[in-house]
């Protein structure tokens, strides 16, 4: 995605930047080797930050080795990334006709529509590769990784399992479901139970997202590494109680009535008016999601949330990565008979990785 805001009586500036990086980027070797530095440095404090290891441990245990969200960036893959390469990836995926353009202010579409032939009419069409298809594995009963990061006081929590498209027709239910259960305030399910009521976690949340290919189910918290396992039951235990009886329905005119307040004010600018139609576009929902949203949500009765509680959530099936303090953690869930892979938190994450790292060499 390319963005430029400007002034309404200033677009012409912003078509000028926005044609200039599509159609003639330069890719200096010296800017290149400022971001790789950059890149570089990122990766190397990954391991400091447990939220972060623990997302990416997620993403690999759940996605696998064969789909892209569960790929794991390493220095290496930095290393290797050179000028060449990043030409011939803009000539083949940069296409007019595989572009969304669009264009929100005081502007007068047939004007502006002689201008942005001037700006691009130099891009010319070109055959598009076919977008490959990823599924994501199954998971059966629940897959623990256990990260062990000795010095730290707390142990961060996230667990969950396969999701939705952004483009499934119960994207609008799931979405009011997830809010009651963990995408809201301090009122929802999860923050009453495991916070409010038991002390476990200053904060705990859960999402399912809005992506192009289905995406991931996932609830995060922090807690000590004492009641690492109790955070892990309680919360479960709620996804269990959703899935089994859906929100109540008071519950559910109380996220009906979060959307219908704040969607609007994601519209208000602009910039944000253009981003929610780009959004839309690109995952297939065309403008009349975003002119529909809100309606959509609040159409949404009792039985359809309900049915959908019931087939999206799976409390049973979960990849499940604790980062904390392995031998404060381990015994809890030895206790609880929940099996689990012991990991360092500088081992690499990518499963794969980790596994040829363990196997001899031949002849060794």
């Amino acid at each position: 995605m390319v963005t430029c805001s400007v002034l309404a009586t200033r677009a012409d500036t912003c078509l000028s930047l926005l044609a200039d990086v599509l159609l003639r980027p330069t890719f200096p070797e010296k800017e290149m080797a400022e971001v790789r530095d950059q890149m570089l440095a990122s990766l190397a404090q990954r391991a400091d930050d447990p939220h972060q290891l623990a997302a990416e441990h997620f993403d690999n245990l759940l996605f696998g080795e064969a789909h892209p969200d569960g790929w794991v960036l390493t220095p290496e893959h930095v290393r290797g990334i050179t000028r060449d390469k990043l030409l011939a990836f803009w000539k083949t995926f940069y296409r007019p006709n595989d572009a969304i353009l669009a264009i929100a202010g005081d502007i007068d579409p047939a004007a502006m529509k002689t201008r942005v032939q001037r700006a691009f009419g130099g891009w010319a069409a070109a055959p598009v590769p076919q977008r490959p298809a990823f599924q994501i594995p199954s998971v059966h009963g629940k897959r623990v990784i256990l990260v062990d990061k000795p010095e730290l006081s707390q142990a961060t929590l996230m667990f969950g399992h396969p999701g939705l498209r952004h483009a499934d027709p119960d994207w609008y239910a799931v979405t009011l479901v997830n809010y009651v259960l963990g995408g809201s305030d301090f009122s929802s399910r999860l923050m009453q139970e495991v916070r409010s009521k038991r002390g476990l976690t200053y904060g705990i949340g859960s999402s399912f997202g809005a992506s192009l290919y289905p995406g991931a189910f996932r609830v995060s918290a922090s807690t000590r590494n004492e009641t690492a396992w109790d955070a892990l039951s309680v919360a479960t235990a709620e996804l269990s109680k959703m899935k089994a009886s859906g929100p109540t329905e008071e519950e559910l005119a109380k996220a009906k009535g979060y959307y219908a307040g704040s969607t609007p004010f994601t519209l208000e600018s602009a910039a944000g008016l253009a981003h929610a139609l780009v959004g839309a576009d690109l995952h297939g929902l065309g403008v009349d999601y975003v002119k529909t949203l809100a309606l959509r949500l609040a159409a949404v009765d009792r039985a359809t949330a309900d049915a959908a509680a019931k087939k999206w959530l799976d409390p049973d099936d979960l990849a499940i990565v604790i980062v904390g303090r392995a031998d404060v953690v381990g015994p809890e869930l030895k206790k609880a008979n929940l099996p689990f892979e012991r990991v360092d938190a500088r081992a690499p994450i990518s499963a794969a990785a980790r596994q040829a790292a363990a196997t001899p060499a031949p002849g060794h």
